[in-house]
């Protein structure tokens, strides 16, 4: 790029003006792209499990900016004038995103006159006096838990009178060990206990596996099953045995090769369907994320 100290003050102002113009251009075309590809469920071939995911991994992007990218590109699916307005610079993907809490499709119209030409400042006053009982997120908010250290985290959440009642009778009851009456050893053991329950009921996860019973010499002749239209469950220890393996993580590959890196909304997965191998081995199972079960239950001859 050359050197702008010998343009004009005219020049240089025409040409940011033009940069400007084309950076709301582009954005619209990549919003107009986004859409497209989600419609098409393209990321999911391509190992994604969102597309949240392909904005952070594939394009490289903040995880404040691939959100916004993603918000603004699934309110334009169903609403296209967006994408006209972001290139017109009527709106910005900021200002989208602060829309999305309060849409509808009854609110979409009022919405956007109420965002069009305003800065995020003037959006938020106005979003405020028309919606003064603005929902909170259960969720702990993006932004709400944050590294202060090389294994340091603070965590920030608002909670209702009867989670605080609990925590200050766990605080109570661990006044021996914690007199301090800190929150982390509190957290930590409720987490460690919690976490333990669930992956025993998500993981089947056990604290000593049965081992698998020896079959006798001459096992006498099994008996002949009867007839029946429900599918028995998988066993639980090949449940843990598939977890395990897949090392708890979407085992879907694209491709190129890349595996979905996943690891919330996980299922079982049948490579060849019950209903035509009546196989429950850990070699026809697998973990699949919800998404991609989904996808290759429309299209099973993919992955």
């Amino acid at each position: 790029m050359g050197s702008l100290a010998s343009v004009s003050d005219d020049e240089l102002v025409a040409g940011l003006t033009a940069l400007e113009a084309q950076q709301r251009s582009t954005m619209a075309a990549i919003i107009e792209h986004l859409v497209e590809m989600e419609r098409r469920r393209l990321h999911l071939r391509l190992g994604y499990s969102s597309l949240y995911e392909y904005c952070l991994k594939a394009l490289q992007l903040s995880e404040d900016e691939a959100y916004r990218r993603m918000t603004c590109s699934r309110l334009a699916a169903r609403h296209p004038e967006i994408i006209g307005k972001l290139a017109r610079g009527e709106l910005s993907l900021t200002t989208v995103t602060m829309l999305k809490p309060h849409w509808s499709a009854e609110s979409a119209a009022e919405l956007l006159e109420m965002a069009a030409g305003v800065s995020k400042r003037q959006l938020e006053k106005r979003l405020a006096a028309r919606f003064p009982e603005r929902p909170r997120p259960d969720a702990i908010e993006r932004g709400r838990m944050r590294p202060t250290g090389a294994e340091r985290w603070r965590v920030e959440a608002e909670v209702g009178e009867s989670t605080r009642d609990l925590l200050e009778r766990a605080l109570d009851l661990m006044m021996h060990t914690n007199p301090e009456r800190a929150l982390e050893p509190v957290l930590e053991k409720a987490l460690g206990l919690l976490v333990a329950k669930l992956e025993k009921e998500k993981r089947a996860a056990a604290e000593r596996p049965r081992p698998t019973a020896t079959p006798p010499t001459n096992p006498p002749a099994p008996a002949r099953p009867a007839r029946s239209k429900a599918r028995p469950a998988i066993p639980r220890a090949t449940v843990r045995a598939t977890y395990q393996r897949d090392n708890e993580r979407c085992a879907f590959v694209a491709p190129d090769g890349r595996r979905c890196e996943q690891r919330h909304f996980l299922e079982i997965d049948h490579r060849t369907p019950w209903a035509l191998s009546h196989d429950h081995s850990p070699e026809n199972l697998r973990v699949l994320c919800r998404a991609h079960n989904q996808l290759l239950a429309r299209m099973p001859r993919c992955g």
